[in-house]
């Protein structure tokens, strides 16, 4: 059957976000010359970790296509949900080898504390109100996937 995986799995419970992350993956010019005439990325927008990783296991694992090009993730999802740093851990232990970017409008040195095991399991914390900076990291991010290299946070 034909693959139905998709690019870009992303978990943030503001519906504004999504409509930022269509807009951002459709317009972005850093991206623009990565992809054919009229080709996008393919975007599975969720509203809480566990459903993206309900998604990932679902399709990713049992494709192996290895089309999915990174996650990103916001830390904070809402009160009894898994928060941002609980779903890369996951994600992990599920065996999800490529970028997990996480986005949040936390302090990064209070998050490392918090939960020490996001330097082993997040690629990068972006800050959300660096907005340009943060899009520069996800273009950066997708650039060395798709040339198999690292990128740098």
């Amino acid at each position: 059957s034909e693959c139905k995986c998709q690019d870009i799995l992303i978990a943030d419970d503001d519906p504004f976000q999504h409509l930022y992350y269509e807009t951002f993956f459709q317009k972005s010019p850093g991206l623009k010359e990565k992809r054919g005439k009229g080709e996008t990325l393919k975007l599975d927008l969720n509203t809480c970790g566990e459903d993206m990783i309900k998604k990932f296991s679902a399709l990713h694992l049992k494709c192996h296509c290895k089309k999915l090009k990174m996650i990103i993730t916001d830390y904070q999802m809402g009160q009894d949900k898994l928060n941002g740093a609980q779903t890369a851990e996951k994600l992990r232990v599920l065996g999800y080898l490529g970028p997990i970017l996480l986005r949040t409008s936390e302090v990064k040195a209070d998050l490392i504390e918090k939960h020490p095991e996001l330097e082993k399991t997040v690629n990068c914390i972006i800050d959300k109100s660096t907005i340009k900076e943060g899009e520069e990291t996800i273009v950066r991010y997708l650039k060395t996937k798709e040339d198999s290299g690292k990128a740098e946070c």
